[in-house]
């Protein structure tokens, strides 16, 4: 797209240039040529900034690497009576040794000169919101993501997340936390997450009694017709029975996993909640 656009500039500035060749003084050509190339540049320069912002929404929960971070977007809010975003991040260091200092900057696509204000809280060792007030009429923006140091390599090593307003969620209750706020937030987040773990699961047991009650169905006709069979058919159906019921194993000790990974999920709910309520009897 990139190059289909300059070309069909280029294009049209051969075609104009033989225009005046024919029709023009030299005197006006000179600076018809500089307006022209000017706009050309203009153009083109706007094209390029703004290119990176044709790619997708930055897909929630997908790990990117910057040096020994790993970095998920894992929510993003607006409220757009006040023009506030919320974006919220896990950034997890997998070399401790390694105290890595990080700076946040956000652009919008019709300005991307512009560096809007960040109010930039971090929560623990691997969570972050970064808030930011944009334009009321946003169409996308960009998180960069660097390590501040003096180093030029470690200033050229940036991780882009991109959120469009189509792809926010709408919260008109959205307000800016402090951090004890913030904290309360990953929290009912954490419970959330796990809520759809356990509701995933919850379906895989579902199925999984499913597929039990149907191989018992087909283990029960096979035994029903025993008497219909000659012997050497009812060898090749002992031996489906015994496939079957080897299946009927698997799943239900597969339902066993299933049920403790449930109840530690359960678990973890209910040390968040308790969390959750002495932190805020401390903002209290």
């Amino acid at each position: 797209m990139n190059k289909d656009f300059l070309e069909n500039i280029k294009e049209n500035l051969i075609k104009i240039k033989k225009y005046y060749n024919k029709n023009i003084s030299a005197k006006y050509k000179g600076i018809s040529i500089l307006l022209l190339v000017g706009l050309a540049f203009f153009l083109s320069s706007n094209f390029l900034f703004n290119k990176d912002f044709s790619v997708n929404s930055t897909e929630l929960n997908r790990k990117y690497l910057l040096k020994n971070l790993e970095i998920q977007l894992q929510n993003r809010e607006y409220n757009p009576n006040t023009g506030l975003v919320e974006i919220m991040l896990k950034i997890k260091n997998t070399d401790l040794s390694q105290n890595t200092k990080l700076k946040f900057n956000i652009v919008e696509k019709q300005d991307v000169s512009k560096k809007l204000n960040v109010n930039v809280i971090k929560v623990d060792d691997d969570n972050y919101v970064v808030y930011s007030k944009l334009p009321l009429k946003w169409s996308a923006i960009c998180l960069k993501i660097s390590i501040d140091s003096q180093s030029e390599i470690d200033n050229k090593t940036i991780v882009k997340l991109y959120s469009s307003s189509k792809d926010t969620n709408v919260n008109t209750d959205l307000v800016e936390e402090d951090k004890l706020g913030c904290t309360i937030k990953f929290i009912n987040f954490n419970i959330n997450e796990i809520n759809k773990e356990i509701e995933v699961n919850n379906k895989k047991l579902d199925s999984n009694n499913e597929q039990i009650k149907n191989i018992e169905n087909n283990i029960k006709e096979l035994e029903d017709n025993k008497k219909y069979r000659t012997d050497e058919e009812n060898k090749e159906a002992e031996s489906k029975i015994t496939s079957y019921k080897t299946s009927i194993s698997d799943l239900k000790n597969n339902n066993i996993q299933t049920e403790k990974l449930i109840k530690e999920y359960q678990e973890r709910i209910k040390k968040l909640e308790e969390k959750k309520v002495d932190l805020k009897n401390t903002k209290n």
